[in-house]
């Protein structure tokens, strides 16, 4: 009995040193993991924000001005929205990741119409273009860290997209329609890239009024169904639009919806 007594009294301190780290072991391992799984957590709800929170669908309507061979007016961009014009218009959808970034998918019908007497050549036609761009709202980049959200900002935007061109070219004393090449007999696709300005106004809650200046370069000389020289083919769109905020994101519920104006977190418009 003597030598289970001692043997046990010695046994005692080590048991107890292993009792001791069984305990803590899997407590440290359960932080570890309780950590991992917060980190975890917080990167799903970070891109469950990007990708659910603060979208927006724009529609803009305006004069859609062609500049080309046949084009007139194109020094006095007034004179040309009255004469050398044809109603277009975009949609615009759009995701403000940060407060003074965006990424936006646009789709633009663009009509052109143009009548030059000195070739004595009508161009009639409309193109739908499919594109992509970033949006820089100027006011918030300027501002960072300390972003502002004003009532009213400038932004700037560049993107590029494809193009898909009818034109309808025709002799314009008699109204015969020219079919020499092809690209005057069927469609055509072309690539295109774009820049623009804006400005955009706060109008309410949940909507916005925006003015916006778009140019497109189309990288081919056959928008207007005549091929001359280089690529100097242009399409420029001066519109006016209204734009919807999804205050609460697409997937958002009403418990969440935290991004109206002048919250903790406010809406990025």
């Amino acid at each position: 009995m003597d030598f289970i007594k001692r043997v046990a009294n010695a046994l005692s301190p080590i048991m107890t040193l292993l009792l001791i780290s069984a305990f803590l072991l899997p407590g440290n391992t359960t932080l570890a993991q309780t950590r991992n799984l917060g980190s975890r957590d917080n990167l799903r709800n970070k891109l469950m924000r990007l990708v659910t929170e603060n979208w927006s669908v724009q529609v803009d309507i305006g004069p859609g001005l062609y500049y080309g061979d046949l084009s007139i007016e194109k020094k006095d961009a007034f004179s040309k929205i009255f004469n050398d014009s044809k109603l277009s218009g975009q949609l615009v959808i759009a995701n403000k990741v940060n407060p003074w970034l965006a990424l936006q998918g646009r789709v633009i019908y663009g009509g052109f119409s143009s009548e030059n007497t000195q070739v004595n050549r009508q161009v009639d036609g409309s193109s739908i273009m499919i594109g992509g761009n970033i949006m820089v709202d100027f006011i918030n980049l300027f501002s960072v860290p300390n972003e502002v959200f004003p009532d009213i900002y400038l932004y700037g935007l560049v993107g590029g997209g494809l193009v898909n061109i009818r034109t309808k070219l025709k002799n314009l004393e008699t109204g015969e329609e020219i079919l020499t090449n092809p690209w005057n007999r069927a469609p055509v696709n072309e690539s295109t890239l774009y820049a623009g300005v804006g400005i955009n106004k706060y109008l309410a809650p949940n909507w916005d009024l925006v003015f916006e200046v778009t140019f497109y370069h189309i990288k081919s000389d056959r928008f207007d169904g005549l091929q001359v020289g280089v690529y100097d083919d242009y399409f420029v769109l001066p519109a006016f639009g209204l734009k919807y905020n999804l205050s609460r994101g697409l997937l958002m519920s009403k418990k969440n919806s935290s991004y109206l104006r002048g919250r903790r977190r406010p809406l990025r418009r």
